[in-house]
């Protein structure tokens, strides 16, 4: 939930059931444009966007050491080690066999599209 507000996307649709409203809409002239990103889950630059995030949560304070800046009771490099392993660390079964995901983030966990919005903006 946290994560969350570092989402820039104002107009990301969480699924097309949201968008269920748009068919009583009158968009006088305009277009509803739907774009789709190849693969988009898969090229995440993770260590590019866990910088953004930490940076985010942990901005340089003058006079504070950063080894003493906590968000949510964590310190920086907690925090980095609980997104290396929420985001690095997925395993997935295909056809019986097990499979780690080592490019980008895997698609299905709770928090994939947050590292996808933030990339992408």
């Amino acid at each position: 939930r946290q994560l969350g507000s570092l989402r820039q996307s104002k107009h990301v649709a969480k699924d097309s059931f949201s968008l269920d409203f748009l068919k009583e809409a009158q968009l006088n002239g305009y277009y509803f444009v739907s774009y789709d990103v190849v693969s988009l889950f898969t090229n995440i630059p993770l260590e590019e966007t866990i910088n953004i995030i930490l940076n985010s949560l942990f901005p340089k304070i003058k006079g504070l050491a950063a080894k003493d800046q906590l968000f949510n009771g964590m310190t920086k490099t907690v925090f980095r080690n609980a997104l290396n392993h929420c985001l690095k660390d997925n395993v997935f079964v295909f056809n019986g066999t097990f499979y780690k995901q080592i490019d980008g983030v895997a698609m299905g966990p709770p928090p994939a599209p947050i590292p996808a919005d933030i990339s992408t903006n």
